[in-house]
């Protein structure tokens, strides 16, 4: 394995973080409230509706992350928010590797908890640039 850019340890740890919570909670969360997560109820035509909803949102976060980290690693907010799934993940990383500014990314709660490699304790991000999608 070469030893070079993410292939090393150290440089997967994130060096951006992109808080999209409140996007979330603000545009979509309403939209689907309880629906989100709901796969067995009879009322197609919205649920329909609010499936493109979802599913059009990963692909246009993902692009907007990819953006925003500028070659970084970004750590995303606001996933653990949603039941996230292994389409929405693809649709949301390819988008993200359009942009052909990062390597890789972590979403909070959606992958394995981070670890720092000098200490191997849980890594602390607060002293990182923290974006913010949407800000009111």
């Amino acid at each position: 394995m070469p030893k070079v850019g993410v292939h090393i340890e150290s440089n997967r740890s994130p060096t951006v973080i992109i808080d999209a919570t409140e996007l979330i909670m603000k545009h979509l969360l309403p939209r689907c409230g309880s629906k989100c997560s709901d796969e067995d109820n009879d009322y197609d035509d919205d649920k329909n509706e609010i499936q493109d909803d979802i599913d059009s949102f990963f692909p246009v976060l993902g692009w907007i992350c990819g953006n925003l980290s500028d070659g970084g690693v970004p750590l995303i907010l606001g996933f653990d928010l949603l039941e996230v799934t292994n389409d929405n993940l693809k649709a949301f990383c390819a988008a993200f590797g359009t942009t052909g500014s990062g390597e890789c990314m972590y979403t909070h709660n959606a992958f394995q908890v981070l670890t720092c490699p000098e200490t191997n304790e849980n890594c602390s991000y607060h002293e990182q640039p923290h974006y913010f999608i949407w800000r009111t």
